[in-house]
C-alpha cells in the first residue's frame, strides 16, 4: 500500500528547501539592513534552515514524532517572532518578511498528522503578528491592514489545501483499515466456523462408524440374548466414543488422555490394566496418528479375561504402543492382524503366544 502522507511530506519538506534557498535567502542575506536587527534576524533565519535540515533527518530515520514537532515548531515560531518585530510595518508584506510565507509550510511539515481544526488557526499566526506590528505603528491605515490580509490569503490558502488533502488521507486511510481489519475479522470468523464445522463432521463420521455397526447388530437381536461377539462390538464402540470425547481436552499429553479414556470402560469391567508410559510428554502427535495408534489396542482388550498391560514408549524418532493380554476367546482373529498392516501410517503387529495376546502399533515421525 502507497503511504500517500509521506509522499506528502516529503513533497512539502523539498518545496521548503527550495523557498528558502532560492527565494527568502536572498532576503535574509542581501537585504539585512532593513532590519532593526540584522544579526538576530540572520540568526533566526539559518535557526529555520537548521529546523528544515532537522526535519529532513527525522523524516529519513522514521523518527518524527509528536514531542520532536512539537519543539521544531516552536522554534519556527520563535523565528516568526524575531523577524516579523525586527520589520517595519511597510514592509510587512514584503519578500524580506520570510517569516509570513515560511512558517505556515513547517506548520503543514511537522504537524501532518494532526487534524486541520487544530492546524488551520495556527496558520493565521504570521498575519496575526504582522497585524499586531501595523496596529501599533504610525502607519495604519485600513490599506496597510488589508495588504496584510491579502498576503495572508496568498500564502495560507496553498497551505490550507495540503493540510486539509492530508487530514483527508489520514481519514480516508483510517477507514480503509477500519474495512480491512472488518474483513480480516469476517474472514477469520468464516474460518473458524468452517473448522468447527469440519471437526464436528469429522466427530460425527468416527461415532457413526462406531456405534452404527453395533446398533445393526442390535436391531437384529431381538429377543435374543446378546453374544459374545457383538459384547465386544459394544465396548469397542464405548471405547472409540470415549476416546473422541476425550480428544476435545486432551490438554499437553492428548494421547495418555485418550489412552486413558479409552481403557476406563475396560476398568469399569472388573479387568486389572496397567498403563505404563516411557518418555517425555507429546503435544504433536497428529489426531489421526493418535487414532491409529490406539483403535487397533482396542481389539484386544476387549478380548482380555482379567488382565491387560498397556506400555507407551514415546522417542525423538518413533512412538510405540503396545499391549499384551490374556485372551481366550477370539486369540486366533487377532493373529489375522500381520505385520506391516498400516493405519493412518501406522504399522500394526499382532501375535499369540501360549494364552498370551499381544498387539504393537508404530508410528514413525
Amino acid at each position: 500500500m502507497i503511504d500517500f502522507a509521506a509522499r506528502l511530506r516529503w513533497t512539502v519538506w523539498a518545496a521548503l528547501g527550495v523557498v528558502l534557498g532560492a527565494l527568502y535567502g536572498p532576503f535574509a542575506v542581501g537585504d539585512s539592513n532593513v532590519y532593526a536587527s540584522p544579526g538576530l534576524t540572520l540568526f533566526a533565519f539559518f535557526t529555520l534552515v537548521g529546523v528544515w535540515l532537522v526535519a529532513g533527518v527525522l523524516l529519513v530515520a522514521g523518527s518524527l514524532g509528536r514531542r520532536s514537532s512539537l519543539a521544531l515548531i516552536f522554534a519556527c515560531a520563535a523565528c516568526l517572532v524575531a523577524v516579523t518585530v525586527n520589520l517595519p510595518a511597510q514592509l510587512q508584506t514584503d519578500g524580506v518578511n520570510w517569516g509570513f510565507g515560511s512558517f505556515g509550510w513547517f506548520l503543514v511539515l511537522l504537524a501532518l498528522d494532526r487534524p486541520l481544526r487544530v492546524v488551520g488557526p495556527f496558520l493565521a499566526l504570521p498575519a496575526v503578528l504582522s497585524l499586531a506590528v501595523v496596529a501599533a505603528s504610525s502607519v495604519a491605515s485600513v490599506e496597510a491592514v488589508s495588504a496584510v490580509f491579502v498576503r495572508a490569503l496568498v500564502v495560507a490558502g496553498p497551505q490550507l489545501v495540503v493540510a486539509f488533502a492530508s487530514a483527508q488521507l489520514q481519514l480516508n486511510a483510517e477507514k480503509a483499515a477500519d474495512a480491512a481489519q472488518r474483513q480480516r475479522r469476517v474472514r477469520s470468523a468464516n474460518s473458524v466456523a468452517a473448522a468447527l464445522d469440519s471437526d464436528r463432521q469429522r466427530r460425527m463420521q468416527v461415532v457413526r462408524e462406531a456405534i452404527e455397526p453395533v446398533l445393526r447388530e442390535l436391531s437384529s437381536v431381538g429377543t435374543r440374548p446378546l453374544d459374545e461377539d457383538l459384547r465386544r462390538g459394544c465396548l469397542v464402540a464405548a471405547a472409540r466414543v470415549r476416546r473422541l470425547l476425550a480428544e476435545s481436552n486432551a490438554g499437553d499429553d492428548p494421547l495418555v488422555h485418550e489412552l486413558s479414556a479409552s481403557l476406563d470402560a475396560l476398568q469399569r469391567r472388573g479387568l486389572v490394566v496397567e498403563l505404563a508410559v516411557r518418555g517425555p510428554a507429546d503435544g504433536d502427535i497428529p489426531v489421526e496418528q493418535r487414532r491409529g495408534l490406539t483403535d487397533p489396542l482396542l481389539d484386544v482388550v476387549v478380548r482380555a479375561a482379567s488382565r491387560v498391560r498397556v506400555t507407551l514408549t514415546r522417542g525423538p524418532d518413533e512412538v510405540r504402543l503396545a499391549v499384551v493380554a490374556d485372551v481366550h476367546d477370539g486369540a486366533d482373529d487377532l493373529c489375522s492382524v500381520t505385520t506391516g498392516d498400516m493405519r493412518e501410517g501406522v504399522e500394526v503387529s499382532a501375535g499369540h503366544v501360549g494364552g498370551v495376546s499381544w498387539l504393537r502399533t508404530r508410528w514413525v515421525r
